[in-house]
């Protein structure tokens, strides 16, 4: 049976802002994240020239979704994405994923919510 986890990602006054679930959290997640946060800090400042703001330690959502992408091998400074709650962030578009209550190979429906 896995071990499944949540790493949080909060804002400066301890709000969670963001989190990611892990179904398998039974290695050392602790690690895995300094590792990560480390690999941001060395991408920015290998940069030219260094812009701090990048690392986006300051932004729990683009952190999040940038741990979510590192995870599974992408860019480690992939940037306009963001996992948020919603009503956080205004928005001009808004799509809306219908997932099934069970498993299915049939494509979920998807609708745009004009604002």
């Amino acid at each position: 049976m896995s071990t499944k986890g949540m790493v949080s990602f909060l804002a400066a006054d301890g709000t969670t802002v963001a989190a990611v679930y892990l179904h398998n959290a039974g290695h050392d997640v602790e690690a895995e994240l300094k590792r990560f946060l480390g690999a941001v800090a060395e991408a920015v400042a290998a940069e030219t020239p260094v812009e701090v703001r990048r690392t986006r330690f300051h932004d729990p959502s683009y952190l999040a979704a940038r741990y979510i992408v590192w995870r599974e091998g992408g860019e480690i400074l992939v940037q306009s994405i963001g996992v948020i709650i919603p009503g956080q962030v205004h928005v001009n578009r808004e799509f809306n994923v219908f997932c099934h209550a069970e498993p299915t190979l049939t494509l979920p429906d998807v609708t745009e919510a004009w604002r």
